[in-house]
This record gives C-alpha cells, structure tokens and sequence, in this order.
C-alpha cells in the first residue's frame, strides 16, 4: 500500500494533525496532502515542524513558495546547533481517536508515491477498556516526542500560534496517557514498543541499555540505510565487540565513502556487505539486532551515521547530532523481520563489493540555514478577531546588541497574492524583554484596526525585520483567530443552546474586560451561526448530486432545517445579543412543533432537540434572575439589566394565549404537546416526552417560583396552573398530579437535574453574595420541590 492511502484512510475525527519532516514540498504538501489533512481533522490544526534550512527555502525561494502556510497550516522552524531536524513522525490526535506514523518518509512526493520507505503505524480508539497495548505505548512515545520537542531549546523559534496549536492536539490526547503503560514487568515482557528520540540521549545508547537490562547479548546486527555520512562510525561501533554485522547496499544509490568502506569489510572479520539493486529507491533505514532469546528492530530516521545514531541533540551547547525518531519493536520470533529484506534478498548482486558504486551526486539536501548576526525573528503572529476590536500583530525577536529607546524596529509584512507590502515601526521603548528567557529576547505588540491593514494581515504573508535598518531573516506571518472564535465555533454546532447563558454572569458582574470578552463572544457565535447557515444551505443543494456526502452532516439536525440566529452579529447591547437568541430558540420550537409528524424526521429526535431548547432559555432565565438579585444585594446600578426577557419569553413558552387558540393554553409547549400526544408508539413518546419536555417544564416552573416572583402566591397568581396542565398533558392516560408513582417522580428528578447542565456547579464556584436557592443546589432538593409541586 502506498503512503498516502494509508495517510487517507479515516476522515473527521481528529482535533488536529501534528507532522514532522526534514525535506518539505510545498507544492506536493498544499496540493495533495493537505486536503487530506482538512478532511481528517474537525479543528484544522495542522502543524508543520520542519528543518530550519527548509524553512528558509520556503521563504526565500520564490519558487517553492507555500501558498497557505501560516493560515490553513502553520510551519515551525526546528534549528539544530550544527545539525539538521531530520525526525519524520505524523501524529493525528484527537479526544475518540490517535493515529501516529513513525518512519523514514519526508513530506514529499518521492516519499508517498516512489521511494520505498519504512514506516510503522498505530491506530487507537478512545474506549473505556482500553488497555497497555503496544500501540498505546508507541502512541503515547510520539505523544511525549512532540511534548518534549516544543519544550526544547531547538524549538525556541516555532512560534506562538504553531505551539499553541500543537499544545491543543496534545491536551486533546490525555486519555493516551491515563492508560495503564507502565505496566510491572513491562520490561521484562516478550512483546515491547518503544518510540524513542535523540533530544537528550543517543538512540544506539538508548537500545543497548535496553537489552542489557535484561541480561541479554546481541550475536548479529543487520543494517539497510541510503547514508553513512563521512565514514563508518555505526557499523564499526557493532564491530568492536565482534558482533556479526551485515550491511544491505543498494548499488547505485547508497551514499557511503568507497575507502572506509573497504577498509572496514577488510579488518573485520565480523563484516559482511550484501549488495542489492532495484529500480526503486530504498529510502528506509532499519537495523535488526538478534540476541540468542530475542530479536529487536528499530526502524525510524535516523540513517547509519554518527550524528544520526551515536549522538543526541543536546543544547547549543552539548551534543552533536541530528534530531531523530524510531520505534524499537522486540519480540523472541528470530525470525520475524526476515521479511523486511525478503526484497533486497531477491534483488541480491552476486559480486557483491566488487560490484557496488555508490551514489555519486548526493540526494537533495535543504540548505544550511545562515547564520543569525544582531536580530533573529523567533514568531510573529497576527490574532485577529472578525466582530469587533479588529487584531493584533505581536511577536518575539532575539537582539544582541544592547536596546535603547532611540532604536528602531521594522516589521516589513509582504502579502503573497499582492505586490503591495507595509511596515510597522516600533521603538526601543516599546520592545518588551522576556525576563525568563535566558536569551536577549523580547516581545512587540500593536493592536491593528484599519481595514486596508486588517485585510492583507489576513492572508498568506512573509515578515521581513530590521533593526535600526539592518535586515533580518523572513519568517511566514502566522494567523490565528482569537479563543473566543473557536469556543463560538464549537457553541455553534448546537445553536448555542449549552453556552450562552455562561455569559450571563461575566456580562453583569464581571469587570470591563470579562464583559467585553462575552459580548464578543456573543457576537462571534451570531457570526458562526450565520456562517454555518450558508453552508447547510450550499450543502443541502449539493447533496443531490455528491453521493459521497453521506458523512458531511452527521450534526444535531440530521435533516431538520432549523430557523437561524436574526439577530445584530456586532450589537455591544447585551439585551438586543440575548434577545436575539432567545428569539431563535423559540421560532425553532415552532418549527420542531411542524416536524413531529414529519416522515422524514425520528419523533424522538424532534422531542429532544426541543428539550434542549427549553433548556437554553430556562438556564439563561436562571442566571439572569440570580444575577438581578446579586446587582440589588451589591447596590448595584440595574438600569440596562433586561428585566423582562425572563418573564416575556416564560410568558411565550409556557402560559401565553396565543391568537387562534382560544381559551386553551396556548403556549409553544403545549402546542407542542397537543401535536406529540396524537402521535403513535404513546409509551416511547410519553417517555422522551418526560425526559426532555416535562423536566423542562418543572425548571421552568421552579424558575419563576423561586427567582421571578416574591412569594408563591404570586406564582399560583400568575403561573401555577398553566404549569399544572403542562405537566397534566405529559403524563400518560392523562392521570391526576396527585397519583404520580415513586418511579415517575424519580425520572423526573434526574430528568431535571439534567437540564440544568452545569448550573450546580456554576453557582457553587460563582462570586455570588447572595445564594441561589437550595433548589439550584442539590438534587434531593430539586426532587422534594417536584413531590410538593405535585402533590400540593
């Protein structure tokens, strides 16, 4: 199977993708492979850690220049002090699901349609058995290489945006780590996994401890890698301790000096070079050691050199080689790897040295990233926000000269799609040092607001420095949108119906800023809501002709169209904000209330999604009440407080005669109810309608008799018996209030105290001075308030 079907092969259950590699295409990469990666991933984090030599082409060579890269993905420079990043690991990470590769490959085309490569690959779900399987600890392996990468002084300059994302992927992937890995006698058991890097110890010294742990002795090592590098460092490290060692050559192709080759196979009694030739080119590296009990492969990234396999990356100042990742598998079958070189065996020359030439032109290499005089840009970032303040540019740069208020920092920001590029200038004084670096490095900020400005800070762009007019080194602009973008996006998929009222309290009790940030927010979930309109529209009209969009809109809808958000997506008035979105739950009740006898539609499904829109405006009521109390406790002002949204839209859903419905209840709900009680399969209906309308109908009630009114006279006044009937119309055979049973009334406790989400615990944690009532509190309260609501 070719790579990349492997690489293809499950779709949107991803919170982001997390790829390393040290040659970079970026033709191949946007046009291929990225695609895939959108399809894969529910979030779109994908982060590219690559060599800071290829990184520095993808900016200074016009010609493979990346035309997404710093807003559909984001590129992060790994520099090495006198190497190269050369780990190549694809970790797809996610709360249901991890997948990770581990190999040889690069991110080119050569690698996922030519070359023949080695990779290993593991794949597990998130289930509640889940247990210390091999793939769980090479998952949780690639898991710790990425965290302890970001943390390493060789990842100093990936960027904000790049971390911040990755740090996602790795939060989304926690429950990798609560599974049982460090299992007693892990190593002692015939069947181990290991992912291992170079960042800090050498990986030959890593495997060699290993099987000395267990008493073990290695008698014959197998090689197959395209480089050596300058001599034969790996292969006469085996051979000093007369181990057996075999080199797999591929005539032609393998980079290896001629001289010390022939100079080892000649000394060496325990040498032995097999030469194969094949019309592909074997860019994977492996190396099997067999011990007398066991045999162990690690197979990775790391070629047969010195700076590969016998050195670790270290720090600037300690180490020397590469960055490098492989995967050590052991197991007591001697003969299980056999088939690795089953291929090379077949294609195996008879002459063997006399035969081989080794490749004469190198393969391409990135270059050597210069070398960083006075400034070295480490990130620039651009947050933007789409509602209201507009966005933000900040970044960090490393200064070796001594910083002054006189000096001067230019930003040159050059979009790709225009010719049209502009600066922004910052002083010495304006240039924040970072105090816990260790590095002469500082942070600049400027908050962007011109349209013009905004527009081309949000597209593909590169970032030229200079300091006091001397040019530093490009790096690509990254675009991220603020938090509060991807919260409303998530808010998004249900409407906003478990979200919005967690604004209330921040919107009226919070300081300047908390308000700003929930207006915001509002504003931004009106957006996405709008947003995600269009598409259901443009999906609805390709559905038709896309046989393959079965899997597009597995959403809450599932085929029901629900009126959308009406309301201002930029309105600063937290009444006209949550207004409009009581509005919409409530034309969304209309429209279930039509779908009920709809053929298309599961009953079920309909009585649930109206339960969760009850449950929006009873927890919004809920908080907007226990607000208003808190505001007169605190002496404070109420005058843009939206006294009557809980009443009014109590009013609408629960006791309010509409037009043409007479003297009988007509309410959203109880229409609701007369349409549900004529459908068929009563008992299953009666029990969703329990659940999901009933519960809601006993919040609602709760609601207005502990927070809306002053005492329960005032609530029998003016709610009490349309409740009373509401729950009457739920019931099956329409039974007395007074007959509920034990059982019911327990249903509708925890029914109840579902709806309120997370209320409870909300209100525990708030800075409230004035308590809510019992009834918010605990769930034996909230079921006595049910008993005398009934039985009274």
């Amino acid at each position: 199977m070719k790579l990349q079907q492997a690489f293809d092969e499950r779709r949107r259950t991803f919170e982001g993708a997390l790829l390393s590699t040290f040659v970079f295409n970026s033709d191949y990469f946007e046009g291929t492979l990225l695609p895939m990666l959108r399809r894969k991933s529910t979030k779109g984090d994908t982060v590219v850690f690559l060599d800071a030599g290829s990184y520095r082409e993808t900016v200074s060579d016009e010609g493979l220049s990346p035309e997404q890269a710093g807003q559909v993905y984001y590129l992060a420079p790994v520099r090495v002090p006198q190497r190269r990043f050369h780990a190549k690991v694809f970790f797809f990470g996610g709360e249901e699901r991890a997948i990770g590769f581990v190999g040889s490959a690069n991110l080119t085309e050569a690698a996922f349609d030519h070359n023949q490569e080695i990779i290993s690959k593991f794949d597990i779900a998130n289930e509640s058995d889940l247990r210390s399987t091999p793939e769980v600890q090479a998952l949780n392996g690639i898991r710790r290489f990425y965290s302890d990468l970001i943390d390493h002084t060789t990842a100093e300059a990936i960027g904000k945006t790049a971390r911040e994302q990755a740090t996602r992927v790795l939060e989304a992937t926690e429950w990798l780590t609560d599974t049982n890995t460090d299992i007693p006698d892990r190593e002692q058991a015939d069947e181990v996994v290991d992912v291992l890097h170079n960042l800090e110890q050498p990986l030959l010294d890593q495997v060699q401890r290993r099987i000395e742990t267990r008493g073990e002795r290695i008698q014959r090592v197998g090689i197959v890698a395209p480089f050596y590098g300058t001599g034969m460092a790996v292969p006469e490290t085996v051979t000093e301790d007369n181990i057996s060692t075999r080199v797999w050559l591929q005539h032609g192709s393998t980079q290896i000096n001629s001289d010390t080759l022939q100079e080892w196979a000649s000394q060496q009694e325990a040498a032995e070079i097999v030469v194969f030739d094949q019309d592909r080119y074997v860019h994977g590296k492996l190396i099997v050691l067999q011990s007398d009990t066991a045999t162990y492969c690690l197979a990775g990234s790391a070629k047969a050199s010195r700076s590969a396999l016998l050195d670790s990356a270290g720090t600037a100042t300690e180490g020397h080689g590469n960055v490098e990742v492989a995967v050590l598998r052991r197991t007591p079958k001697q003969d299980n790897y056999e088939y690795l070189f089953d291929n090379f065996t077949n294609h195996q020359l008879a002459g063997g040295l006399e035969e081989f030439t080794p490749q004469s032109t190198p393969d391409y290499q990135p270059p050597e990233p210069p070398e960083q005089e006075t400034i070295g840009l480490q990130s620039i970032d651009f947050t933007r926000s789409e509602v209201f303040e507009g966005g933000r540019l900040h970044g960090h740069i490393q200064i070796t000269d001594s910083v002054t208020n006189d000096d001067n920092l230019e930003i040159d920001v050059c979009p790709t799609t225009t010719t049209e590029s502009f600066s922004f200038t910052f002083t010495g004084s304006e240039l924040s040092p970072v105090t816990d670096s260790g590095t002469d490095l500082y942070t600049f900020s400027r908050r962007v607001s011109d349209s013009t400005r905004l527009a081309a800070l949000s597209k593909p762009s590169q970032v030229v420095p200079k300091w006091n007019t001397e040019p530093g080194l490009e790096r690509w602009l990254a675009i991220e949108s603020r938090d509060v973008d991807r919260a409303a996006e998530a808010a998004a998929e249900g409407d906003g119906v478990d979200s919005v009222w967690r604004s209330v309290q921040d919107i009226f009790l919070g300081g300047d800023q908390q308000r700003t940030d929930q207006l915001e927010f509002l504003g931004t979930l009106a957006t996405q809501l709008d947003q995600q309109t269009a598409q259901q529209g443009s999906h609805d009209q390709d559905k038709s002709t896309d046989s393959e969009a079965d899997d597009e809109n597995d959403g809450l809808s599932e085929g029901i169209t629900l009126p959308s958000y009406a309301g201002s997506t930029n309105s600063r008035d937290p009444e006209s904000q949550l207004s409009a979105y009581y509005e919409m739950w409530t034309d969304q009740l209309r429209q279930l209330n039509h779908e009920l006898h709809s053929d298309d539609t599961a009953t079920e499904h309909v009585i649930e999604l109206a339960g969760q829109r009850l449950a929006a405006v009873n927890r919004t009521n809920a908080w907007l009440e226990i607000t208003r109390n808190e505001l007169q406790a605190q002496n404070k002002s109420l005058d843009s407080f939206p006294h009557e949204l809980p009443r009014k839209y109590t009013k609408t859903l629960y006791s309010r005669t509409e037009p043409g419905f007479g003297d009988e209840n007509g309410s959203l709900v109880a229409q609701f109810l007369r349409q549900a009680t004529t459908l068929p399969n009563t008992e299953q209906v009666h029990a969703f309608l329990l659940e999901n309308i009933a519960a809601n109908v006993l919040f609602g009630a709760l609601i207005a008799d502990t927070l809306m009114t002053t005492e329960h006279n005032e609530f029998a006044t003016y709610y009490g018996s349309d409740f009373e009937n509401l729950i009457h119309k739920c019931l099956p055979n329409q039974q007395p209030l007074t007959n509920v049973s034990e059982q019911r009334i327990n249903t509708l406790a925890e029914s109840m105290w579902k709806q309120f989400g997370d209320l409870p615990e909300t209100f525990q944690t708030a800075s409230l001075t004035r308590r809510p009532p019992r009834e918010f509190r605990k769930q034996r309260h909230a079921r006595r308030y049910i008993m005398q609501f009934l039985h009274e």
